[in-house]
């Protein structure tokens, strides 16, 4: 046991260090805007991970129980974790804060060894600008190079292999997804895609409605081929905007700051957030694509809007999201 803990603690400290000294430009995305963040968020990954180590290390000199690691999600549904809330009326997997944490929790775990691995680097980097400059591109000018940047996107989470943006037209310049170990190529990139998602509606459908509807008809369509990442795009528009989730989490909302006294950068995050998440309900797919994504209809739109109704109103807040 002390060999194997020896073990552990020199790989977790040479990943840390190495990591200091080739810090990643951007690593959970681009909500991360400052060098700071993006270093202090896989990093405080590992002072956790050394923290319990050096509680093993002297349970195991005073000859006591080793502490057994808590899951994740066990911690994140603790009693009195703040996340705890009610089970729902209408179980709609993503659609409630729980869930929400568990869900997004599990796949920050599944891809910081590979943000976290310096060998990765360039790769992780390669399918972050794959998919944000599809992203970028899908505007309501042109409704065939939207189509064409949608079969792109499918292409590319199939794992075939696309040119990344920029790149010649040799077949070697091509990249897929198998780049990455482990199965988690698709994982990243759908994470890449839903955090590309969020920015642009905080920062772009906030403030233009007709740029939100090719948008979400393009997710809708992606969300309708993979129909397992329904649960993380509710979870991650959930904790961007608190509110739609107010038929479930109900006076869950009253203990949250930023939804009783909303900074004016929240409300307009909000209010594009909530653009996205009705645009999808809404969307129509294009030709070719009839499967509408699973819970992702009219009706759940309508059980948002019924929740706004029946809970509590917070000024401002409600008003944005309610009447976007």
């Amino acid at each position: 046991l002390k060999y194997d803990l020896m073990q552990k603690i020199e790989s977790l400290e040479t990943r840390a260090i190495v990591f200091l000294t080739l810090p990643p430009k951007s690593v959970y995305g681009d909500e991360y805007t400052h060098v700071d963040d993006n270093i202090y968020a896989p990093f405080g990954r590992f002072i956790a991970d050394a923290e319990f180590y050096l509680r093993q290390a002297v349970a195991l000199e005073n000859k006591e129980p080793l502490e057994e690691v808590a899951s994740d999600i066990e911690q994140v549904s603790s009693p009195g974790s703040e996340s705890s809330a009610e089970e729902p009326l209408v179980y709609i997997p993503g659609l409630s804060r729980t869930q929400a944490l568990r869900a997004t929790k599990v796949t920050d775990n599944a891809i910081f060894s590979l943000l976290s691995d310096p060998q990765h680097r360039t790769s992780t980097a390669i399918v972050k600008t794959i998919v944000g400059s599809a992203c970028s591109q899908i505007t309501r000018n042109d409704p065939e190079h939207c189509l064409n940047r949608m079969n792109y996107l499918l292409t590319f989470l199939k794992g075939a292999p696309v040119r990344p943006p920029g790149s010649g037209i040799q077949g070697s310049d091509q990249f897929c997804l198998d780049a990455l170990p482990g199965g988690l190529g698709r994982t990243y990139a759908w994470h890449c895609l839903l955090t590309a998602a969020l920015a642009q509606a905080k920062h772009q459908f906030a403030y233009s409605l007709e740029s939100t509807l090719p948008f979400a008809a393009v997710m809708a369509t992606l969300l309708g081929c993979y129909p397992d990442q329904v649960p993380h795009f509710l979870s991650r528009l959930t904790l961007a905007c608190p509110l739609l989730a107010s038929f479930v989490d109900g006076h869950l909302l009253e203990s949250l700051p930023e939804v009783v006294e909303p900074h004016e950068g929240d409300l307009t995050a909000w209010r594009g957030v909530a653009r996205l998440f009705a645009a999808v309900l809404l969307a129509r797919t294009p030709p070719g694509f009839r499967d509408r994504p699973p819970h992702l209809n009219p009706k759940l739109l309508w059980l948002t809007i019924a929740g706004l109704i029946r809970r509590p109103f917070f000024p401002q807040a409600t008003a944005v999201v309610r009447w976007r």
